[in-house]
């Protein structure tokens, strides 16, 4: 079976492509990783400043696990229609400013973002941001 010369060249492009897709998914896997490390180093050693007067001073509160509720937050996101009552009802039963220091700087290490910021461009409107901010307040 011979090949012709427009399909060497359509076969050639098309395995340029791949391998260009394979080598960006490669760079940006690792460009990621660098940053979520920077992050955690961050955390780690105490300079990360994490956003918020409200928890301006507080400790963290280790024995609380957040991984879970990061998780929740994320999946609150939607396509279409976001969940908000999902992340007040967390936010809710953190009940202390120390756990919310802990869920902060869980969600930096997850998603590389501070989650303040990351509600106000990807969830909520004003008015919904300022509930969160009041649920905040509201946090002993």
């Amino acid at each position: 079976m011979e090949l012709d010369k427009k399909t060497l060249i359509g076969l050639g492009v098309v395995i340029v492509l791949i391998i260009a897709v394979f080598a960006y998914l490669a760079y940006d896997k690792k460009k990621k990783a660098k940053a979520k490390a920077e992050i955690d180093a961050q955390i780690s050693s105490g300079q990360n400043t994490l956003s918020g007067q409200v928890t301006a001073g507080v400790k963290p509160d280790d024995s609380y696990d957040a991984t879970a509720d990061v998780q929740r937050i994320l999946n609150a996101k939607g396509y279409i229609n976001d969940d908000e009552e999902a992340i007040y009802d967390t936010i809710r039963k953190l009940g202390t400013r120390s756990r919310l220091v802990k869920l902060r700087t869980e969600f930096m290490r997850v998603e590389g973002k501070e989650l303040d910021a990351w509600l106000a461009s990807k969830v909520f409107n004003d008015s919904e941001m300022a509930t969160y901010n009041n649920l905040i307040q509201s946090l002993k």
